[in-house]
């Protein structure tokens, strides 16, 4: 049975959140296993590009080792706890990368370096592709395709 498996077979993380306040390494790395999928993930869905998720993943899991020793379990699970810190560090990197890219937007805007963006030629290529086909397909006793 592994530290976080109780008689009734759920893991008892608020067990281990209290154990984490203690320091205990071991019990750190349990509860890393037992809840990255779900922290990530509802990171992931705020942040949506894989390497600042990561990185605020990461930085979700500093502020637990740090504050395990402030859950109160009254106000609220352990899982819901750690999808709090999730959310508002995934928010807090929103704010933060928010100027960055707003800057890069105008520099582009100023300078007129644009990047080049394929779309536009490529619908209009298919277009043309579709419509040679379909010209391609009359004639005498065909019928249209549309």
């Amino acid at each position: 049975m592994s530290l976080a498996q109780p008689a009734s077979g759920f893991p008892d993380l608020g067990g281990l959140v209290a154990r984490v306040a203690q320091r205990e390494v071991n019990v750190f790395e349990e509860l890393y296993a037992l809840t990255v999928t779900r922290v990530y993930g509802a990171i992931r869905r705020v942040l949506l590009d894989r390497a600042l998720s990561e990185d605020a993943a990461q930085d979700v899991y500093v502020l637990i080792w740090f504050n395990a020793h402030k859950y109160d379990p009254g106000a609220g699970s352990p899982m819901t706890w750690l999808l709090m810190m999730a959310h508002r560090r995934a928010v807090d990197r929103v704010h933060s990368e928010q100027p960055f890219m707003d800057r890069n937007l105008k520099y582009e805007m100023r300078s007129g370096h644009h990047e080049h963006d394929p779309a536009p030629e490529l619908v209009d290529r298919l277009a043309a592709a579709g419509n040679n086909f379909r010209e391609s397909t009359k004639g005498p006793g065909r019928n249209d395709v549309t």
